[in-house]
């Protein structure tokens, strides 16, 4: 069953069992069947084998959400740009999201990115900074 764009009833409009069936039930019923995909993701914990400046393809057949933190190390003046692109083609050049962090005299900063890539899409990582920065975490779900 699909989803049906909502109706809009007008003042006097005698509505029938069917068509309140249908605006309602049926598409709960809908919203209900999407979640409940929810139960069905897949988490991948993938920082040993994902490479910052890489091309990837979504090769699941089903949309895919990435998250990638990145850390730089202690010291005034030390910060971490990251950022992702995803596009249809084999060389990804539309910016979906960054983060910058800076770290200080006492403690290390961290960005987080997180964006969706579309099933058969590439996506790629890159990041820069100033100081010592690794890739801390990269996690995948195949929603």
């Amino acid at each position: 069953m699909a989803w049906t764009a909502p109706a809009t009833w007008t003042t006097g409009q005698v509505v029938t069992a069917a068509e309140l069936n249908e605006q309602i039930k049926d598409n709960e019923t809908y919203l209900k069947g999407q979640t409940d995909r929810l139960d069905t993701l897949t988490q991948s914990v993938v920082t040993g084998s994902r490479a910052l400046n890489t091309i990837y393809q979504n090769t699941s057949g089903k949309a895919m959400l990435v998250t990638v933190s990145g850390s730089v190390a202690t010291g005034a003046g030390n910060n971490i740009f990251i950022s992702a692109s995803t596009d249809d083609n084999a060389t990804p050049s539309t910016v979906v999201c960054s983060s910058r962090a800076f770290a200080d005299a006492v403690g290390y900063g961290t960005a987080t990115i997180t964006f969706v890539v579309l099933a058969g899409n590439y996506y790629r990582v890159v990041y820069s900074s100033v100081g010592a920065a690794v890739v801390s975490r990269w996690t995948e779900w195949t929603l």
